[in-house]
């Protein structure tokens, strides 16, 4: 059931360019590491806006972004803490699970600014 809710909330959430390689999520620490793509920084930068606008994210922090010659974006890390809101209870759920997310390049998100934030810097 939690795992449902995570992945509607990426599916509403998520830039339709980006793609998501691989999940880590530990529900009783309440965070998501998810392994992206993305085709420029740009979007990058605007994904992360869009997870920092959402009431349900406590915190938004990427590290490991590369320029991928082969595929022409960019590859990255997304850690997401989730508000504590986000689940009313998780007990007997186990700590982690590794998930695989196929990508889904029809992924809309709910609400997107097309303008970045002033401190957010774009490379492309």
């Amino acid at each position: 059931m939690f795992l449902v809710l995570i992945l509607e909330f990426l599916e509403n959430n998520s830039l339709k360019s980006v793609v998501y390689n691989s999940a880590d999520i530990n529900i009783n620490s309440k965070k998501i590491k998810l392994n992206c793509f993305a085709p420029s920084y740009g979007i990058l930068a605007q994904q992360i806006e869009v997870f920092r606008r959402s009431p349900l994210v406590k915190k938004v922090s990427f590290s490991s972004a590369q320029q991928s010659s082969e595929q022409g974006g960019v590859s990255f890390d997304l850690d997401l803490s989730l508000a504590d809101s986000f689940f009313k209870e998780t007990s007997a759920l186990p700590s982690s699970s590794n998930i695989s997310v196929p990508a889904i390049p029809e992924i809309s998100p709910s609400v997107i600014s097309t303008s970045t934030n002033k401190s957010t810097s774009t490379h492309q």
